[in-house]
């Protein structure tokens, strides 16, 4: 009995010595160093590493560690718990975040699929100049999700997030142009936005500036 009684002593001594440890551990390092050591271990591919980094600078009240909290889940289609992170560092103005918030919405991840509510989350993330976000009103226009169908106003947003070097954004405005969608058809203008895209990477773009060269059109054939 009193061995048994030892033991047990014992295990909630090393307990209180490990949880003593790891908020001295907490209490060693600024926020910004706690998300500094999360990101590092990112780079590395440690990502259970960066999640306890991540929830300490989260429980001190840092929106990036929140936000990376919520990517870490979303990553691993854990999605209920991902907006749960992304809507707490939404709510205190983190501008990465409402994007995300409103990408839940629209594809129904971790939440019921609600345009409007991703059209909401979407504006908010784009009038702090968020680039993506300014894509996906564009994307929700040319749509008519979550709003009245609508080119003109679809193109004011790819532009948006063009002119702010967004690829998926100019061959989107490539799109509009060699397609005369919300904007007066103009080969040379789809072949300009096209070639910003393709520089960026975008294949999409790179096959439709192939396809303008091989019809001959708005270049040499």
């Amino acid at each position: 009995m009193k061995k048994n009684r030892f033991k047990h002593c014992l295990l909630i001594l090393l307990v209180l010595a490990f949880s003593s440890s790891v908020a001295a551990q907490d209490q060693q390092f600024t926020v910004e160093q706690l998300v500094a050591k999360a990101d590092e271990a990112i780079d590395k591919g440690d990502y259970k590493e960066a999640a306890k980094w991540y929830l300490m600078a989260a429980e001190k009240g840092n929106t990036d560690a929140m936000n990376g909290l919520g990517l870490l889940h979303a990553n691993k289609k854990e999605y209920t718990e991902a907006v749960k992170w992304f809507r707490m560092a939404a709510e205190k103005g983190h501008t990465s975040a409402m994007f995300k918030m409103g990408e839940m919405y629209e594809e129904g991840n971790g939440v019921a699929k609600d345009y409007q509510e991703a059209v909401k989350w979407y504006r908010m993330a784009a009038e702090k100049g968020n680039a993506y976000a300014m894509y996906g009103m564009g994307e929700m226009y040319a749509e008519g999700n979550g709003v009245e169908k609508n080119a003109q106003e679809a193109i004011k947003w790819y532009r948006m997030a063009a002119v702010r070097g967004y690829g998926l954004a100019m061959y989107s405005m490539g799109e509009m142009y060699a397609e005369g969608n919300g904007v007066e058809k103009n080969a040379q203008s789809a072949i300009w936005w096209y070639r910003k895209a393709a520089e960026k990477g975008n294949r999409s773009a790179m096959y439709g500036l192939g396809k303008m060269y091989a019809e001959g059109n708005g270049v040499e054939k």
